[in-house]
């Protein structure tokens, strides 16, 4: 059995598991550069029998009127797509990411809904992706969770222009503790974890650091 059987068999129990008759969560995080906060944040997290959907909102500290937003989707396969929108008033962008419906391997991304890019991978290679917050570190580990070390190959999109490039990453997955070392662009990153949660109670990655607390309900709309 390869790699990625072994992957998407562990994946797939995990989500059987833990989300057989679906659950949404609530949290908060507060978001802080160099121990200074610099966002709110709010995440709703969607686990359904064969997805698990994260949706989160930023609210900067400086400039509320700022909408910076994100959504990743994930199976068995690994991401489905991800949504990645901001609008400071002068950059306003909408990139998408889609996997192709007749090929896992092979990715397409849009920019305000024009193709920009696309990405294509071998068989052999495993395919995940980062983003503007942790909870891609998360559904990351959760995906590799069976295989305790692993050098995988991680998606970047660019939120501006659309366009994708790739980096390695080595993943160290213990047993309430993952860190990553994210090669080409020089990241290190710290998750600690609940047990039972998907996302992590607290996480570090270079001079960023973040807090979450599970919330009974969420104060804001995530997505316009």
């Amino acid at each position: 059995m390869n790699l990625i059987r072994i992957f998407t068999t562990a994946f797939t129990l995990s989500l059987m598991t833990i989300s057989c008759l679906g659950q949404t969560t609530f949290y908060a995080a507060d978001y802080s550069i160099n121990k200074e906060k610099a966002q709110d944040q709010y995440y709703k997290v969607e686990q359904n029998k064969d997805t698990i959907i994260i949706q989160e909102r930023g609210i900067f500290l400086t400039n509320p009127s700022i909408y910076a937003f994100s959504e990743s989707k994930m199976d068995s396969l690994g991401y489905i797509s991800i949504e990645i929108a901001f609008d400071n008033g002068e950059i306003k962008s909408n990139v998408t990411v889609n996997r192709a419906s007749h090929n896992n391997k092979l990715y397409y991304s849009f920019l305000n809904g024009k193709l920009v890019d696309s990405l294509m991978i071998a068989d052999s290679v495993t395919l995940l992706f980062d983003g503007p917050n942790p909870t891609f570190d998360a559904l990351n580990s959760r995906f590799l969770q069976h295989n305790k070390t692993e050098s995988v190959t991680l998606g970047l999109i660019n939120w501006i222009s659309g366009t994708l490039s790739t980096e390695q990453a080595y993943y160290i997955i213990g047993k309430s503790e993952v860190a990553i070392h994210k090669k080409e662009t020089k990241r290190i990153s710290f998750l600690f974890l609940n047990e039972n949660d998907i996302l992590p109670h607290s996480c570090y990655q270079n001079k960023e650091s973040y807090k979450f607390r599970k919330v009974e309900t969420l104060p804001i709309q995530l997505k316009k």
